[in-house]
């Protein structure tokens, strides 16, 4: 992941490509989204030009990409109690 850095006073701040922010709500996406009924683990992989996120999950029986994407089909929870915590999580970390 490429980083861009600005000279600030006497100080180099280097900030990310993509948000902190951003990969946070992407890892923890993938936790919620997992299947648990199988002992693999999630996987980030970094690379120079793009960050991974492999999970367990993938689509459910009936979801396809391409239905996601058109609206047709909407996420699931496969652990509800996982998504309630994390749902709880995020408010309290997030302004209203």
């Amino acid at each position: 992941m490429d980083w861009k850095a600005n000279i600030i006073g006497l100080e180099r701040v280097e900030t990310p490509e993509i948000p902190v922010e951003t990969i946070r709500e992407a890892v923890i996406n993938s936790y919620g989204h997992r299947m648990y009924n199988n002992n693999q683990c999630n996987e980030i992989d970094v690379f120079k030009d793009r960050i991974e996120i492999h999970t367990t999950g993938g689509f459910p029986k009936g979801h396809t990409l391409e239905k996601f994407l058109d609206g047709s089909k909407k996420a699931i929870r496969r652990n509800k109690l996982m998504a309630c915590t994390i749902q709880k999580i995020w408010k309290r970390l997030l302004p209203v």
